[in-house]
């Protein structure tokens, strides 16, 4: 069975326009394969680091913490492996993370207990997962003479007064 010239054209032009579409998508990674691959930066007011490639900011004494006693919520980062998914902040939540703010790139804070961020550390989509140190609140262009000094307000009703020396209660 023999197609006219007009037929011959139009399924030469449907096999190329399906090859140009398989072909186009070969090759891509997955925005998560993209994320994971180069390595997100989690970016802060006061510091932009890499914490899958074994980078952690330089953090002042007194402005960071060690962690928290088990059972007790507190603030964490949690770095997805790449562009978040409704479906992975699911799991969090699932895991008993309370979802508080986004961090770019790919990050949430948020409250959790420690038995509960080793849980989500273990989620496939999740990248990292490190505490949110005092220090992150911090905009580095605060500076008073050779010595920074911050007020930073804690969910407490207590105001602190930290310099790169110290914090006191006021």
């Amino acid at each position: 069975m023999r197609l006219s010239a007009r037929r011959q054209i139009i399924v030469m032009v449907m096999v190329l326009t399906c090859m140009g579409l398989f072909t186009a998508s070969v090759g891509q990674a997955s925005p998560a394969e993209q994320g994971q691959s180069q390595g997100a930066a989690i970016r802060l007011r006061a510091a932009t680091f890499v914490p899958t490639q074994g980078q952690a900011p330089n953090i002042p004494p007194g402005l960071a913490i060690a962690g928290y006693p088990e059972g007790q919520k507190g603030y964490y980062i949690v770095q997805f492996v790449g562009p978040v998914e409704p479906a992975w902040k699911d799991e969090v939540t699932a895991e008993g993370g309370e979802l508080l703010e986004y961090v770019p790139d790919f990050a949430f804070k948020v409250k959790m207990n420690p038995g509960q961020a080793r849980k989500v550390e273990q989620l496939d989509s999740v990248a990292w997962v490190g505490l949110f140190h005092p220090a992150y609140k911090l905009d580095p262009a605060t500076a008073q003479g050779a010595t920074r000094l911050y007020k930073v307000r804690s969910n407490a009703a207590r105001t602190w007064a930290c310099s790169t020396a110290s914090i006191t209660s006021i």
